[in-house]
């Protein structure tokens, strides 16, 4: 899960969605998750209810690149550099371009694909929370390591 998971009372949404969602759940935390060290409140000691309340397999701040077919792949809740109104905020956060691909959340912005980014975030899905969510992710991967172009994630 690519971040923003829980805002409001953490526990709650931990409880009543994220500890929903069967699988492996590993999150990539985002700029509304307090166990994101860029959180204004931020908290280390929240992780535990990360892991505890929502079943978090693991918890990973800066993924390394993945090797998807024959493609290396970042994963961050940030994307590259997109607009003015996106790039001031959090700019020492996002990830530096080095030409891979991106697989990313935050934007709030229902585009699927903009160059080597795949948006898969909430909003690309009108908002709706979807037991889902994280299939967006799994399929960006898959389409990236079996078609590797730019135009393949039109459909996401």
């Amino acid at each position: 899960m690519i971040g923003d998971l829980a805002l409001g009372r953490l526990d709650d949404n931990l409880r009543d969605h994220v500890a929903q969602l069967r699988g492996r759940k590993v999150l990539v935390p985002g700029n509304h998750d307090r166990c994101w060290a860029g959180h204004k409140k931020h908290d280390p000691s929240s992780r535990g209810d990360y892991y505890r309340i929502g079943g978090f397999a693991e918890i990973i701040d800066s993924p390394k690149p993945l090797q998807i077919g024959r493609h290396k792949v970042r994963v961050n809740h940030f994307p590259y550099l997109v607009d003015e109104r996106y790039d001031l905020k959090f700019k020492e956060h996002r990830p530096r371009d080095d030409g891979k691909w991106l697989i990313h959340g935050h934007i709030n912005e229902t585009w699927r694909q903009r160059g080597r980014q795949i948006n898969v975030g909430v909003d690309i899905r009108a908002g709706r929370r979807s037991h889902r969510a994280p299939a967006a992710s799994v399929l960006a991967v898959a389409v990236l390591a079996l078609r590797g172009c730019p135009d393949c994630c039109r459909d996401l």
